[in-house]
């Protein structure tokens, strides 16, 4: 069964974060049952107006970053982690953050998506594995290859933007260039009003 958690995460000193809230869903493609592969979630996916970008695999640490010009999602697919939303790091490695945002529980099947302004960064991954992009090519822009075919170990995610947008990486300080406008579609649950299109 699917489940639903919805978050507001007000700005801090270095996040701008977003008035629209994070959404967690746990079991997110349950319906797919045993069919629920990295190619037919991002057709599932592909189907409410957001294209897969890139597959990562996560390594034990990651500095906190947001996108300022596009909404994003993320899909667990394998392993277990972390993940803090809504907080910047005090160094450059990453090591000390803000106070302030929300720690969550990722683990296979959570979907989570992340408002334009909404800081993350993921950490605590198991099992443990260097940080690699597993998609052929830059994450930057839509990933057209067989997915299935790609081997997953340790922590991975596989994420999404909505069709047409262009993302960026912007980090504790970097501010917002204007609002980003409430997403058309939810990756998981597309028009319907339980979704972003009713919460957001």
């Amino acid at each position: 069964m699917t489940t639903l958690m919805v978050h507001h995460l007000p700005p801090t000193k270095l996040i701008p974060n977003s008035p629209f809230p994070l959404l967690h869903y746990r079991n997110a493609f349950a319906h797919l049952g045993p069919n629920a592969t990295p190619q037919t979630i991002s057709n599932a996916v592909k189907a409410n107006n957001w294209d897969t970008h890139w597959l990562v695999r996560y390594g034990d640490n990651q500095r906190a970053h947001y996108h300022s010009i596009a909404h994003e999602s993320m899909v667990v697919l394998t392993g277990s982690a972390k993940i803090l939303f809504g907080a910047g790091d005090l160094d450059e490695e990453g090591e000390v953050q803000e106070e302030g945002g929300v720690v969550l529980e990722a683990s296979v099947g959570d979907v989570f998506v992340i408002p334009a302004g909404v800081s993350h960064k993921t950490h605590a991954a198991k099992p443990a594995f260097p940080f690699t992009l597993l998609t052929p090519g830059p994450a930057e822009g839509v990933y057209e290859g067989p997915l299935d075919e790609i081997e997953l170990t340790g922590f991975t995610m596989m994420g999404f933007y909505e069709k047409g947008a262009v993302w960026n990486m912007a980090y504790a300080g970097d501010g917002m260039e204007k609002p980003v406008p409430k997403a058309l579609m939810d990756p998981v649950r597309g028009s319907a009003e339980d979704g972003l299109v009713g919460i957001w």
